[in-house]
């Protein structure tokens, strides 16, 4: 049987790299679009969106530039210090 505080520290590991990669994901998606930092609706290219009008483009949500980086350094401070409990040895 796993200890409690061996699988707590492995679901904290899981989570944070989870919360990173998903971030990730989004800020080189948004790179790609060359959207980065966000100034227009996700999925609608630079040379569609002057045809939209004002009402059409807010209808679609612009992720925001700042829980995009704020979720990679939760993500990743998570995910480290749940690395750093389990290698040190004793500490579980």
């Amino acid at each position: 049987m796993i200890p409690l505080p061996v699988i707590l520290v492995e679901f904290l590991l899981a989570f944070g790299a989870a919360l990173f990669l998903a971030n990730a994901v989004a800020v080189f998606r948004l790179r790609r679009e060359h959207n980065w930092p966000p100034y227009r609706p996700v999925g609608i290219p630079a040379d569609q969106m002057q045809a939209l009008s004002r009402t059409a483009a807010r209808e679609r949500p612009t992720p925001s530039r700042n829980r995009i980086l704020l979720g990679l350094v939760i993500g990743l401070g998570v995910a480290m210090w749940s690395v750093a409990t389990l290698l040190r040895p004793g500490s579980l």
